[in-house]
């Protein structure tokens, strides 16, 4: 079948790549404008702004996220006449669940914002949240389509809307910021995710033959299933949408929004890395649903080999990321700024123990398993919560930072092994002689680069020949892993070769 083609997957996997590429230089231009334009405090203040209204996300409900899987069993299962009922549900109850929490956030968001916004800020704050509340609904009812794309496989068109958007987002904001200030951005987030929304919208019309938009399509047992599914991710949602208003909020609280602005810069950078991998591996969700529908005893095969291809990629990008830090640092915003790079450091490292537990996540989201989810989310959100309290009062804003780490960390272990645990997998199944070799070299090359970056500063700063030679002899030594691992020969040969019929 062409849902679950070979190549259809890694047609999908590298337009994710490309895409995430495509925001994350974006970003990189889009940041280093707003840092020289605004300042990193009002930087500050519009990550604030995000993380408060990304709270009107408890209205999902883990509808779209349930719609994914949805559209895949039902395509499965061939039910596509099912498909609009499920799509004009969806639709009707992320709208009316969005608008009122959004309401409720406008009314209570000048009480919020008083307690992590420093007064001088306050009023500018006020002003762009409820640009930042549209742009959440616009997305929430956006996401709809997109969830209907990814679950007709079709990511290569959601990865093609974001790349455009986002590239739109750079060139509104350089034209509107001179004339409105922060407001500008804010206008420039919304023309975003409008485009997203028609663009969805035009490609999901297209994809399903039948009427969507017809009251009739309303289906009360499809709403029902809907929630049911949805009410974990919804428990699951919360935790997860909580903790980054939080810890931003701590940090603001107890190290200022100068601390914020350069933690959301590293944050932004290592979260689009991040972005590489699991978005890739999120791919595999309708896969991992349409196998357990028609083959189970693929999955167990399916996840194992999702789990190395990620660890080497993983070992790769992250170490690229913390080697490159000083020099990102010098050349995005001028100098060796220290909490920046502390920031990226801790944050890196985190990503790279989250980024491995992708394959449990997603397998768990993809067979409707979500209990390890809800669990892990759950410690995650309590022990942020706590330690952000306690650390940042000791140890001001960078405390709240390793609080995060620690609560990430923890949780991501646990999902990690309660999964293999659950499906008799060996914990030591990525403890290879090829991987402790990859990783003790990535290892050695990241301290080795903090250690001696401080006295080479001044090359980095003033030479990009001196910055493009280095970073050339540091993919030189990894070039070797790159043509001796099997799962990079295989994908290769997946998408070169012409594809089999029936499941792979």
């Amino acid at each position: 079948m062409e849902i679950n083609s070979k190549k259809r997957i890694s047609i999908n996997i590298i337009s994710t790549i490309l895409q995430v590429i495509v925001v994350g230089i974006v970003y990189l231009f889009l940041y280093r404008f707003l840092l020289n334009s605004l300042g990193i405090e009002k930087l500050g203040v519009w990550s604030i702004i995000l993380a408060t209204s990304s709270i009107a996300n408890l209205g999902n409900f883990g509808i779209t996220s349930g719609l994914v899987k949805f559209i895949a069993d039902y395509n499965a299962k061939e039910k596509l006449k099912d498909i609009p009922s499920l799509i004009f549900t969806a639709l009707i109850s992320i709208t009316v669940l969005f608008l009122l929490i959004i309401v409720i956030i406008y009314f209570f968001g000048k009480v919020i914002l008083s307690y992590v916004v420093e007064p001088k800020y306050f009023s500018l704050a006020l002003e762009i949240l409820p640009y930042s509340l549209l742009c959440l609904f616009l997305n929430a009812v956006g996401g709809i389509f997109i969830s209907t794309l990814e679950g007709f496989q079709k990511n290569y068109i959601k990865n093609f809307l974001f790349s455009f958007s986002a590239i739109l987002l750079l060139f509104s904001s350089y034209y509107l910021l001179p004339i409105y200030q922060l407001k500008g951005v804010a206008i420039a987030q919304v023309l975003q995710s409008l485009i997203i929304l028609l663009g969805s919208l035009w490609f999901v019309i297209k994809a399903v033959p039948f009427t969507i938009f017809n009251k009739k399509n309303w289906d009360n047992k499809i709403f029902k299933e809907l929630i049911s599914y949805g009410t974990k991710f919804q428990v699951i949602s919360i935790f997860q949408i909580l903790y980054e208003p939080i810890t931003k909020g701590l940090i603001s609280k107890f190290g200022g929004l100068a601390l914020l602005g350069y933690y959301e810069m590293a944050a932004r950078l290592v979260n689009q890395v991040r972005a590489l991998i699991v978005n890739a591996n999120q791919v595999m969700v309708p896969v991992v649903a349409h196998t357990n529908s028609t083959n189970k005893e693929k999955l167990r095969e399916l996840y194992n080999k999702s789990m190395s291809l990620i660890f080497f990629i993983n070992v790769l990008l992250i170490s690229f990321l913390l080697i490159f830090t000083p020099i990102i640092s010098v050349l995005w915003i001028g100098f060796l700024e220290p909490t920046f790079i502390f920031s990226m450091i801790i944050l890196s490292a985190t990503m790279f123990v989250n980024i491995l537990i992708g394959p449990a996540y997603f397998s768990c989201v993809g067979e409707g398993k979500l209990n390890l989810i809800l669990k892990s989310q759950i410690l995650i959100g309590v022990l942020n919560l706590i330690l952000g309290l306690v650390l940042g009062y000791f140890f001001s804003g960078k405390g709240v930072i390793v609080s995060w780490a620690i609560s990430v960390s923890i949780s991501s272990f646990y999902l990690f092994y309660s999964y293999q645990k659950q499906n008799n997998i060996p914990l030591t199944n990525l403890i290879t002689k090829y991987n402790v070799i990859l990783f003790s070299i990535a290892t050695t090359m990241v301290l080795l680069s903090l250690f001696f970056f401080k006295d080479i500063e001044c090359f980095f700063k003033n030479s990009w020949l001196v910055a493009a030679l280095y970073m050339f002899v540091t993919i030189i030594i990894f070039i070797p892993f790159l043509f001796k691992n099997n799962d990079i020969i295989k994908l290769k040969e997946t998408f070169f070769k012409k594809e089999n019929n029936g499941i792979n």
